[in-house]
């Protein structure tokens, strides 16, 4: 029972647990939180990216953007395969979520703001 309870709170303090946070159940509410905020943040960006690219170029990046989802998906599932049916699994899994999308929204802000010129961008930032 302490290694869990040692357990839980080392996932509170990896993950950035809000500091009001008093059970699991906070935990978790907290984590489904940054998760929507997160998405959010991708959503908009997905959204505006896609605005600038062609047809052809859309089309692959949506096909991207699926493989993605399935990608993090599955790397979430597993790593959080280690607490499956216990009260922290939702916690570990809406924070790697939360995660993979923030990383993805990094990877995407760069490509918004690459500019003219650069060979790795497909859609160069318009107004540089």
């Amino acid at each position: 029972m302490l290694r869990l309870t040692v357990v839980g709170c080392l996932l509170a303090l990896w993950f950035g647990a809000a500091a009001d946070a008093q059970t699991q159940l906070d935990l978790n509410r907290d984590a489904v939180r940054s998760l929507r905020d997160a998405e959010s943040r991708l959503a908009a960006a997905v959204s505006t990216y896609r605005d600038r690219l062609d047809p052809s170029q859309r089309a692959a990046f949506d096909e991207s953007q699926r493989r993605w989802v399935s990608y993090r998906k599955a790397a979430c599932a597993f790593q959080a395969s280690g607490v499956t049916g216990g009260s922290a699994h939702e916690m570990i899994l809406e924070s790697c979520l939360a995660d993979y999308a923030n990383q993805r929204l990094d990877i995407i802000t760069k490509l918004m703001k690459c500019p003219e010129g650069d060979l790795s961008c497909p859609a160069f930032k318009r107004d540089s």
